[in-house]
């Protein structure tokens, strides 16, 4: 037997094992479970009577790191950001959200989808002249001639 050839076909077999390994499980796979089919998306969701054109669907998203502002006089001011970046869903991911929290008969026109930072103004403190709270990074949808939702963005598992 010529070990020189054998040696050779070893060494293929076994980079090819590799790299089905990192396709499968490393960073590469991870990517490829991102949705993808907005137009299938934007189909289902009709059938849940929310329109949506699969074109304004955010593709990427990004990890983010919660915002301190800070609410002096009336006024919101951005006042830094916490070191520790977390995961955030795809704004498919919060569609689909979206439609779980509307289940209505009533026809849903999507105009617009973007990741902001959002702050739920009911729990600040409105007694103190000057407050300091955390906002959080969410999908902001408006939808129907300039009705808001926020979804939460950050990727929670349970």
């Amino acid at each position: 037997m010529n070990w020189s050839k054998a040696k050779t076909i070893l060494i293929i077999a076994l980079l090819i094992t590799d790299l089905f390994l990192v396709f499968t499980y490393g960073e590469f796979g991870a990517e490829s479970e991102e949705f993808r089919d907005y137009k299938a998306l934007s189909e289902f969701l009709a059938q849940k009577n929310i329109f949506v054109d699969a074109a304004i669907i955010p593709k990427e998203h990004k990890d983010m790191a919660v915002q301190f502002v800070q609410k002096e006089g009336g006024e919101l001011k951005a006042i830094g950001f916490h070191d520790k970046k977390q995961k955030t869903i795809s704004a498919a991911s919060g569609l689909l959200l979206f439609m779980t929290q509307n289940e209505t008969e009533k026809e849903i026109h999507i105009e617009s989808i973007d990741m902001v930072y959002w702050l739920d103004e009911s729990n600040l403190d409105t007694e103190t002249a000057v407050s300091i709270d955390t906002a959080f990074p969410a999908w902001k949808i408006v939808y129907n001639g300039g009705e808001v939702t926020y979804i939460d963005a950050y990727e929670h598992n349970n």
